[in-house]
């Protein structure tokens, strides 16, 4: 089973090996606040010797078993943000990282049926030519909207257009 795990200074988001969100949180600055909804934790087992455990945001462990032998260690660390006037809201941030995950999501699954249509037809000349699927066409068409609405750095809109562009070129 594979994981996808994004955290930042803001929040995170845990997504299956499809890329549907499993659970996605923010920080919150005090933990005893009865404003917010508690954090639930996240566990992930890696493999039969990695484990990762997520109880709060200064409190993350990696844990690794060897010969009847655990070591764990605590990898997280309290972040205090103290100028938020500049700083993208949680909203826009978590969006922002939807985005470039739907992009790479695109982008593979565009090179799959670029993989699957030369498995298929080895000897076609037509394969450079052939277009995605419409639901790539139609997915990429969405995400470019969306990129509109959403403040990104010139590098996030660089590495979307990338992955999008042989699905909008059609």
């Amino acid at each position: 089973m594979t994981y996808r795990l994004n955290m930042n200074r803001l929040g995170g988001l845990h997504s299956d090996e499809n890329g549907n969100k499993v659970k996605q949180w923010k920080w919150t600055e005090n933990p005893s606040s009865t404003s917010c909804t508690p954090f639930k934790p996240v566990f992930l087992s890696l493999s039969h010797n990695v484990g990762v455990r997520i109880l709060e945001q200064e409190r993350i462990f990696i844990s690794f078993l060897a010969m009847g032998k655990q070591a764990k260690f605590n990898v997280g660390a309290k972040i205090q943000i103290k100028d938020t006037s500049n700083q993208p809201s949680i909203k826009s941030q978590l969006a922002r990282n939807d985005l470039l995950l739907l992009a790479s999501r695109i982008k593979i699954q565009t090179t799959f049926h670029k993989l699957y249509a030369s498995l298929s037809f080895p000897s076609s000349k037509h394969l450079d030519s052939a277009k995605p699927p419409l639901y790539l066409i139609s997915l990429s068409k969405k995400l470019a909207s969306l990129c509109e609405k959403i403040k990104l750095e010139k590098k996030e809109w660089m590495f979307i257009k990338a992955s999008i562009e042989s699905c909008l070129d059609v």
